[in-house]
């Protein structure tokens, strides 16, 4: 089997990281579990939220788009055409897309803190 390597085009290693740490995340991220997969997601999409610029909201438009793209991969994690998720969490990440694209600081605020509660949920639910 061929060894891949981290994907420049993947949310989660778009980053001015070295590459020994790209490829560090690479291997951790190959090799989570489909839980620890959604916390890596989240913490990716908390770390570019904290980069969104509010006064300046044309220059984070690129960031707004990949935490939107970030919210679909989660949906598609959580295997919603499957029904083995509730209808609650597909309504929690419309709010998020919603909230992000309208971005102002109560919109920023509120998904950040509907991320942190959903990453502690999974964390004590599954680990």
């Amino acid at each position: 089997m061929k060894k891949q390597e981290p994907d420049e085009n993947n949310v989660l290693f778009k980053s001015k990281e070295s590459d020994a740490v790209k490829k560090y995340k690479y291997s951790q991220a190959m090799t989570a579990g489909k839980i620890q997969t959604l916390i890596l997601l989240i913490e990716k999409m908390q770390n570019l939220i904290r980069k969104i610029d509010l006064k300046n909201i044309q220059s984070s438009k690129n960031i707004i788009i990949q935490c939107q793209n970030i919210i679909a991969q989660l949906e598609m994690a959580l295997n919603f055409r499957k029904g083995t998720s509730t209808p609650e969490i597909l309504e929690l990440f419309e709010l998020m897309y919603t909230a992000l694209s309208i971005p102002n600081k109560q919109s920023l605020y509120t998904v950040t803190y509907l991320l942190k509660h959903f990453k502690e949920t999974l964390r004590m639910k599954f680990q």
